[in-house]
Parts: C-alpha cells; structure tokens; sequence
C-alpha cells in the first residue's frame, strides 16, 4: 500500500494513472488528463523544443504532491518570461476551459459520491492580454478568479460513468480512500480530464459523511472476520 502511496505522492506518476484506466463502457463519454510536462532542469525551459507541447496558460504544480505547504503552492503563468521564474522541479499541466466548475469525486470504498465546486474562471483570448502582462498569478489570487454563478446550472455526466473512473482508479492504485477532481473539457463534447488525485482527503465536506466512514470501517471489519472463518484450523 505504501508503494501506492508513494506514487501518487508525485503528480506525474498519478496523473499517469488515468491513460490505464481509459477502457470505460460508457461510450458516450470519454476520460483522459491535460496535457503536462515535468521539468527537472532551469535550463529546459528556455528550450522551445521542450514546451512545443503546451499552450499558455500553464499551471505550475510543485513536483511533490504530498499535502504539504509547498505541495499546495502553485501558479497560474501566461508567457514564458514569468515561467523562467517558476521553482524547479515543476509539473506544468495546460490550463483548460472547463465552465468554471470542478467536480471533486470521493471515494471510500465501494462508495463513491461527486460535488461540484466553483473553479477558476474560463480564459477567453482577451483576458489572455490582459493576464500576460501580469506574468503570473499565485494560487492566493487564483482563486479571485473563481467562478460563482456557473456551479448550478452546470451539467454533470452520469453517476455511472463517473462510479467507473473511481473503481477503475482504486484497482490501478490499490488504496480505498481517496479523491479526484475532474473537469470537463469544453473544447471536445463528453470528455473530461483528471486534473488532481488526492490519498486520505478530508471526507468532511461530503453529505453525512460520519455515515458514510463508520460504514466503510464496518465493511472492512466484516471482509476481515468472513476471512477468518474461512481460514481452516
């Protein structure tokens, strides 16, 4: 499990996870993750060859995604002047409309629920002007960019399809408790991007969610006592 752990304890790794699963019934919906490099050296990102692959903007994550402080301090970047002054490592993950809405997936167990949750704001080309003059903008002042009235009136694919990716991710992972926040990509019609993964995340922001953990410990209590009784003596 500690194995598991450590692997989506890097971002690239995670992320890396999602192609696995991309094997879905649901036809009428699709599941991938943006576009994203991983830059070890300074000098790489003066290189053009390297970042051909990416459009501005870019969000620069820190290597590690382990929960820290650090892990958490990331920054939205327009041009390439203000990524030349982003902390190396970095993972840098191609910014996509998405209505301005995440949807945060939690899992524990076989039990799966999604949230909508305000996100940053789509970026038209006319913002991009305006925003490449500022260069960058920390995570703080992102979320000044959050949308507000989009949350109710933004659709949400079926509870099969997102029940799917979830068990999907838990075999490819090997862990029980976890969640992902997941967009949809507005540029391709039903398809949606894993942007985030996330080990032990903090269920209380779920629906009765002292419900929904004292069942979980239940059923992990009955699995390992039905185990038991068929060990024989």
């Amino acid at each position: 499990m500690l194995e598991f752990v450590s692997r989506i304890a890097v971002r690239p790794d995670r992320e890396q996870i999602v192609p696995d699963i991309n094997t879905l019934n649901n036809h009428h919906h699709t599941i991938g993750i943006p576009k994203q490099i991983t830059i070890n050296d300074s000098a790489a990102l003066e290189d053009p060859a390297v970042l051909s692959g990416l459009r501005f903007p870019v969000l620069a994550k820190p290597l590690r995604a382990d929960g820290s402080n650090d892990s958490h301090k990331m920054a939205l970047v327009f041009n390439s002047e203000a990524l030349l002054k982003q902390p190396i490592p970095v993972v840098l993950q191609e910014f996509v409309n998405h209505g301005g809405v995440v949807l945060k997936v939690y899992v524990a167990g076989d039990y799966v629920t999604c949230v909508k949750r305000p996100s940053i704001r789509d970026i038209s080309e006319e913002m991009m002007v305006e925003l490449s003059k500022k260069g960058s903008l920390s995570f703080s002042l992102i979320s000044n960019m959050t949308a507000g009235h989009e949350l109710d009136e933004a659709d949400t694919p079926p509870m099969s399809f997102i029940t799917e990716i979830a068990q999907g991710l838990r075999r490819a992972m090997g862990l029980t408790l976890f969640n992902f926040d997941m967009i949809k990509d507005l540029r391709l019609a039903n398809h949606y991007l894993v942007i985030d993964i996330n080990y032990f995340p903090g269920y209380e922001k779920i629906p009765d969610y002292e419900t929904v953990m004292t069942d979980f410990m239940w059923n992990i209590i009955h699995e390992k006592r039905n185990r038991m009784c068929r060990v024989p003596f």
